[in-house]
């Protein structure tokens, strides 16, 4: 019925959390091939894998230095997503100068996540900003709880990640968490030496896999890019690594 209904109409199609969804990928090249005048923006964690599909990277927020002037503070993202979400629990908070500074300490310990940083705010109901920096040392566990009416992959930082990691095939499990040894990121030859396996499939197709859904970053260096991992995920998976055999 949609397909039929999609035909002969321009139209921007707009489908949410793709990842979710069996055959997402050929239900939307069918309807692409039926419709040809229709657009379609998908969000997803990892890319749909069809024919003409551009890829638009959604980066963390960017964060200031805490020993930036307040005005700068005060207009990051990333500090007035603190804010705003902090007044939801507390409408009459009013982040001093100070607090400013420890806020963007923060959601630099956070690698600049929306969903981190609105859980680390949700606190502000029962702490000050500085226990709540001081309780960052174990991500994860610090920020454990979000609201009861999302879905449970988004009601905490473990279970977000977990999400991503569990579209994840053997292979790719097993490289992630060999992947947590590295501090300051690693080249590609150093994933081969540290993470391969002769019973694995090669590394190179897991970092691919690792990147798609966003539990990694490739930085171009030179002619020798480095990857990435976000000292939140790295927590996660570091955490796989020391459970693992």
């Amino acid at each position: 019925m949609l397909r039929d209904w999609l035909r002969e109409r321009e139209v921007l199609l707009v489908l949410d959390n793709l990842e979710q969804i069996n055959r997402a990928a050929s239900a939307v090249d069918e309807l692409l091939a039926a419709a040809p005048r229709i657009r379609v923006l998908a969000t997803s964690r990892a890319p749909l894998h069809v024919a003409g599909e551009q890829e638009f990277d959604v980066p963390p927020f960017s964060v200031p230095a805490p020993a930036s002037d307040p005005i700068i503070l005060e207009a990051s993202d990333a500090v007035r997503l603190f804010v705003n979400r902090a007044r939801l629990v507390r409408p009459g908070f009013m982040p001093t100068a100070p607090d400013l500074i420890v806020i963007a300490d923060i959601a630099t310990r956070l690698d600049g996540l929306p969903l981190a940083i609105e859980l680390a705010a949700a606190r502000v109901r029962v702490l000050p900003v500085t226990p709540i920096r001081d309780r960052l040392a174990h991500r994860l566990d610090a920020l454990a709880v979000g609201p009861a009416t999302v879905p449970r992959r988004q009601q905490g930082l473990r279970e977000t990640i977990a999400w991503s990691h569990d579209l994840l095939d053997d292979a790719g499990r097993a490289v992630f968490r060999r992947l947590a040894a590295f501090v300051g990121g690693w080249t590609y030859e150093a994933a081969e030496a540290v993470a391969g396996d002769p019973s694995l499939d090669a590394v190179g197709t897991a970092l691919e896999r690792l990147a798609e859904q966003s539990l990694i970053q490739a930085v171009p260096v030179g002619e020798t890019p480095r990857f990435t991992m976000l000292a939140t995920i790295g927590e996660f998976a570091g955490a796989l690594l020391t459970a693992s055999d």
